[in-house]
């Protein structure tokens, strides 16, 4: 179903929320939602830990 929601997707039969919404009903990972669209953070919860700067 990948290659069908990504040629969906390329020739502009369908939105981003509509990709979105086959997640995860229509058998359709977030991780392939996130190749289709190019999105490598998308819907993405974790965060990257802050590194402080000591000024001198």
């Amino acid at each position: 179903m990948f290659d069908i929601y990504k040629m969906e997707y390329d020739f502009g039969w369908i939105t981003k929320e509509t990709l979105q919404s086959y997640v995860p009903d229509y058998d359709l990972s977030q991780d392939e939602y996130n190749r289709i669209v190019g999105d490598n953070n998308a819907a993405t919860t974790q965060t990257q830990p802050t590194q402080s700067h000591a000024q001198a």
